[in-house]
């Protein structure tokens, strides 16, 4: 042992050369340690996510296949049966709750915020879902949102939009004037769905090419009342008039029971 103390003492520069170069390698080892388990750890994060959105999909497939019987039996050759399947598939549609949903992805009130199904409990909520990327034509008609929100606020509903954009593109569209191109400033918030999950839990989501427009409708018991569609080509207005109509039958509907 002495011998080693006397050698260490005759090299120092060699012996701290040597004990530097084994700390660097530990470090690199345990980097790169860290870094397979924190891979390993997404893989099975995202093996996770794509089993749950199978399972609900399945779910949806079945809750769809049951829809379409209902319907089906109602045999709808005549206005009146098609009026008897519709009210059998709102009949089912109605017995739903809305599937819970929460995102930290949201901006609202010049600020990055969260936001979830359970902030809005005991309220009714319209949620209004842009089918894809921010176009003028959807601009128009967030526009008209925001114009007829007091509106809104009259049957005690809120108002919630989710679209397939990054926060960051929402909060330049937002905060850019309406002069050029953009929103303005709105009073509802805006949801990033850039996976398109929200959409998916609510059977929202758009095929390739199909502009559609899906607005639901939510009760303050959180029972998911109905679903409405339009075409994003419509005029500016048209796509707000009508979830206001809507939100009124319901909203009188539920009054009356």
């Amino acid at each position: 042992m002495s011998r080693v103390w006397q050698w260490i003492k005759k090299h120092p520069y060699y012996t701290a050369a040597t004990v530097a170069g084994v700390i660097v390698g530990y470090s690199y080892w345990d980097a790169q340690k860290k870094a397979a388990l924190a891979l390993e750890e997404e893989r099975v994060r995202r093996n996770r996510e794509e089993s749950e959105r199978r399972d609900r999909e399945r779910r949806e497939k079945r809750a769809q296949e049951e829809r379409a019987k209902s319907a089906a039996a109602v045999a709808p050759d005549s206005p009146a049966d098609r009026a008897k399947a519709a009210a059998a598939e709102k009949a089912v549609l109605s017995a739903t709750h809305a599937p819970d949903f929460s995102s930290s992805e949201v901006y609202f009130a010049s600020e990055f915020t969260s936001l979830s199904l359970g902030d809005y409990k005991g309220k009714w909520l319209v949620i209004y879902f842009v089918p894809h990327e921010f176009t003028l034509k959807q601009v128009d008609h967030m526009i008209a949102l925001n114009d007829n929100l007091q509106k809104f606020k009259q049957f005690s509903a809120e108002v919630v939009v989710v679209a397939p954009e990054s926060k960051h593109q929402i909060k330049s569209v937002v905060d850019r004037p309406r002069a050029d191109g953009g929103l303005g400033g709105v009073d509802f918030p805006i949801v990033s769905d850039i996976n398109g999950m929200i959409a998916h839990k609510f059977s929202a989501s758009p095929s390739p090419g199909d502009d559609t427009t899906t607005v639901v409708f939510i009760d303050n018991d959180g029972i998911l009342l109905e679903r409405q569609q339009q075409s994003s080509s419509s005029s500016q207005g048209v796509i707000a008039q009508a979830a206001l109509q809507a939100l009124a039958r319901l909203h009188k509907e539920a009054q009356a029971k």
